[in-house]
């Protein structure tokens, strides 16, 4: 049996409402669908699945109903999935492979590692560059956007990265920008001031 911290993709299961009855349904959907295919999800996994659908009202709601479990993934996520070592070798007398090995997670933002060692953020379920790109379209400065991006945990974001983002949001280029909800909009706004 695995068990899975960080799931790609989307729900495989929708949230119906966020009342406490129809939270309480979910999360027992949510895990009886990963038991059925011989695997567990762990609470973190739940908890990423709710920031990813942009209702701040679910993650809440998990904070409340599930209160230790809430604290006790997060914490287990962060100090469970640091990165090997350059020194650290497997069985074979090679390096320890790190792609994809999942940094932080929590219920706003992810980070894991990418193919070529650098950091991959998500930020509301959306890669950070789409993130950067929504900012570009709403004429978001490079200053307004690393405070935000600060303030919501995510610090090293290249400069060349945002300046970049932002010109390619305000020109329709390089891709999607993310779409984000009244909710993530505001908890943006919220973190310039605004």
């Amino acid at each position: 049996m695995r068990t899975i911290v960080a799931p790609a993709g989307r729900c495989p299961v929708p949230v119906i409402d966020t009342t406490e009855e129809a939270v309480r349904q979910w999360v027992g959907d949510l895990m009886d669908h990963y038991a059925d295919k011989g695997d567990r999800l762990a609470f973190t996994g739940v908890i990423l699945f709710a920031s990813r659908t942009g209702e701040a009202k679910l993650v809440q709601m998990l904070k409340e109903l599930y209160p230790s479990e809430y604290e006790v993934s997060l914490a287990e996520a962060r100090a469970a999935m640091r990165l090997p070592t350059k020194s650290e070798k497997n069985d074979t007398g090679n390096t320890v492979p790190d792609t994809g090995r999942v940094l932080v997670t929590d219920a706003t933002k992810t980070v894991t590692q990418g193919e070529r060692g650098g950091k991959r953020y998500t930020l509301f379920g959306h890669p950070v560059t789409a993130v950067l790109r929504w900012m570009g379209t709403d004429a978001w400065t490079v200053e307004q956007s690393r405070a935000a991006l600060t303030a919501m945990g995510i610090e090293d974001v290249a400069d060349a990265t945002l300046t970049a983002q932002l010109r390619a949001g305000r020109k329709g280029e390089r891709g999607p920008a993310a779409e984000l909800t009244e909710d993530q909009i505001n908890q943006l706004y919220k973190t310039i001031g605004q």
